[in-house]
C-alpha cells in the first residue's frame, strides 16, 4: 500500500471499530442497530464493509472532479465573453 492507501485503511479500520467506531456510534443514534457490530470479524458483514469502502474511495473524489469541470466551463465562457463582448 502506499502512503494515501495506508492512512485511507487506518481511518476505515477506526471508522468501521465495533467498541468506539463511527460508523456504529451513528448507526445506533439513528436507532438502525441495538448494539454495535463487528464489521470486520463478522463473514455476513465483511463483504458490505468492503462494498462500502470501495464506493466511498472511489466516490470521494467526484465532487472535486466535478467542481474541476464546472471551473472549466466558466473559464470557457470567460474567455468567449472577451472574444465577442456584445453577447454578455
Amino acid at each position: 500500500m502506499g502512503g494515501a492507501d495506508h492512512r485511507l485503511g487506518q481511518d476505515v479500520e477506526l471508522m468501521l471499530n465495533d467498541q468506539f467506531g463511527i460508523i456504529n456510534d451513528a448507526l445506533m443514534k439513528l436507532g438502525l442497530i441495538a448494539h454495535p457490530l463487528a464489521w470486520t470479524a463478522n463473514p455476513d458483514l465483511s463483504m458490505i464493509a468492503v462494498i462500502m469502502v470501495d464506493v466511498w474511495k472511489t466516490t470521494r473524489s467526484c465532487p472535486a472532479a466535478a467542481g474541476g469541470t464546472a471551473d472549466a466551463a466558466v473559464g470557457l465562457l470567460r474567455s468567449g465573453a472577451r472574444l465577442d463582448p456584445y453577447t454578455f
